[in-house]
């Protein structure tokens, strides 16, 4: 199995076959057996020993709570992966797109933490989310939008939390920011952004200062300095809080200017900060011939910005 894709695809569709044909298994015991040997089987079709490795892993996680029964194991590990049709919808607008064709660079995959190239940690599968190419369409107009605001490029650092293959690093280079940083807790993607960064050739940058960090975004530093930060949903519900309760407080004790911009994300904390001040909240359709998502983007700024 050579397609990265296609891991989640023969996955999900292996064990909704099982769940449907469990009703001719008596007894857990005999349902587990053929759970066991259905994974198995999907081993077998993965040619990656690391991704066969990770996606072991993250299936015996399922299976150490000895509280579900088979068909409720089956349920989760369908839930915990399969997002539908929401990846081929990403391809197709991606292909025709062709960010990455124009730029010789690889930024357009959609991966899940059990299919990258490293061995990843329980923690990790827990505490965080697949990569999904930020719309370029989408953040080129996110950008245009902050232009409005008590905002000069040259006096900001742009910051992307979870910054993957590093795609909206460059298309923030677009701009004559004083600097550009991306955060991302993953070797493997931030290896391939800092690739895509040295090749990256297009008449339109205005900053080649571009800084990729590999670490998680819990440890990062917040630079003193005026930023704006972009989050693409990096984190799952459960670990938001712990980001943003971390930069509520270090805002709390700095007079620089910081701009958030939110696309998909659902902000705990933020809404209720004293300290940030939602000034838009945009909805956006990314349509492209014969396939479309919507999106819902959210920029909160800091009080002391003028509006």
């Amino acid at each position: 199995m050579n397609s990265k894709t296609d891991i989640v695809t023969v996955l999900v569709t292996e064990l909704k076959d099982l769940s449907k044909n469990l009703i001719n298994y008596k007894g857990e015991k005999a349902k587990r057996k053929v759970f066991r040997k259905v994974c198995d089987d999907v081993y077998q079709k993965i040619d990656n020993q690391i991704t066969i490795t990770n996606v072991r892993n993250m299936i015996e996680h399922f299976m150490s709570d000895q509280s579900l029964k088979t068909k409720e194991l089956i349920k989760g590990i369908i839930k915990s992966v399969d997002y539908g049709n929401f990846p081929k919808r990403v391809k197709i607008i991606e292909a025709l797109d062709n960010f990455d064709k124009r730029h010789q660079t690889i930024t357009d995959q959609t991966l899940e933490q059990f299919e990258l190239n490293e061995l990843i940690s329980l923690e990790r599968f827990n505490n965080f989310v697949r990569y999904v190419p930020s719309p370029s369409r989408l953040f080129n107009k996110l950008m245009c939008f902050i232009s409005k605001y008590d905002f000069e490029y040259e006096d900001y650092t742009f910051i992307d939390v979870g910054s993957g293959m590093g795609r909206s690093l460059l298309l923030a280079s677009h701009h004559p920011f004083e600097k550009i940083i991306g955060i991302e807790i993953s070797e493997y993607l931030n290896g391939i952004a800092y690739q895509n960064i040295n090749k990256y050739d297009s008449i339109n940058q205005k900053c080649v200062n571009i800084e990729t960090i590999c670490c998680d975004a819990l440890n990062f530093n917040f630079p003193e300095k005026n930023t704006v930060y972009y989050f693409y949903a990096p984190f799952p519900d459960h670990m938001e809080s712990h980001f943003f309760r971390r930069l509520i407080d270090f805002t709390s004790e700095t007079n620089n200017k910081f701009i958030l911009i939110f696309l998909e994300s659902s902000l705990p904390d933020i809404p209720g900060s004293e300290l940030f001040r939602l000034r838009s909240s945009i909805n956006f359709e990314d349509f492209v011939e014969i396939s479309s998502l919507r999106y819902n983007a959210k920029i909160y700024t800091r009080d002391n910005i003028k509006f």
